[in-house]
């Protein structure tokens, strides 16, 4: 049986460190999920280009308004 352990990358504004390290990872994985953790508005290009690199590999999840860790 192979499992698929998903690759689970929190963000809160982040930088261009985040659009490279997708772009490392999306290769050698088989599934990305960024949580964005209410960020705002200043980042959506951030995340709109992961996900863009990510394709079908992965998805962004947003929070409308930062929730922390370990909130569900």
């Amino acid at each position: 049986m192979n499992r698929i352990i998903p690759i689970i990358i929190p963000a809160y504004e982040p930088d261009r460190q985040l659009v490279e390290l997708v772009r490392e990872l999306v290769d050698d994985e088989d599934l990305i999920v960024i949580v964005d953790d209410g960020s705002g508005s200043d980042y959506v290009s951030i995340f709109e280009e992961c996900s863009n690199i990510l394709g079908d590999k992965g998805i962004v999840l947003t929070h409308d308004m930062n929730k922390g860790k370990g909130t569900g």
